[in-house]
């Protein structure tokens, strides 16, 4: 089950390409579509990842990520089905768009809204104080 969209909704989203993720008898092939919602669900969540707890549950933040689901899941439908020739122009776009917005996340440009921040370290050192070691190299060197 997919956290950000749903096969139904990709099923939608593909409603004016005819053909694509279909099977021999016509039907709509679910299986293909979760694993590319999977698939898409993972990339975003490896980008997301960097800052959020993941998978986002914030309503808004949902709701964006949703539309990059289906965006990314859109062109890997498109990018597996030549005989529907190349991917049209417009969701070239809205994936280039998508893969930005990804990015200015994951360098902090962009924020998802509500969403739960990974904890942030103030890094630092740490030391340890301790005895002298006993098995060391020079004093093991016979054994």
């Amino acid at each position: 089950m997919s956290t950000y969209a749903t096969t139904d909704e990709l099923q939608k989203r593909l409603a004016p390409y005819p053909g694509l993720l279909t099977l021999d008898d016509g039907s709509f092939d679910v299986a293909l579509a979760q694993a590319y919602l999977d698939s898409v669900e993972a990339e975003i969540d490896s980008c997301a990842a960097e800052r959020y707890v993941t998978p986002v549950e914030a309503p808004r933040a949902v709701s964006m990520l949703k539309n990059w689901a289906l965006t990314l899941a859109e062109e890997l439908a498109h990018n597996a089905n030549v005989s529907h020739g190349e991917t049209p122009d417009n969701v070239k776009a809205r994936v280039k768009a998508v893969r930005d917005g990804m990015v200015s996340i994951r360098e902090g440009e962009m924020s998802l809204i509500g969403a739960d921040e990974l904890p942030t370290s103030a890094g630092g050192m740490s030391e340890i104080d301790a005895d002298e070691p006993q098995m060391t190299r020079g004093k093991l060197g016979g054994w």
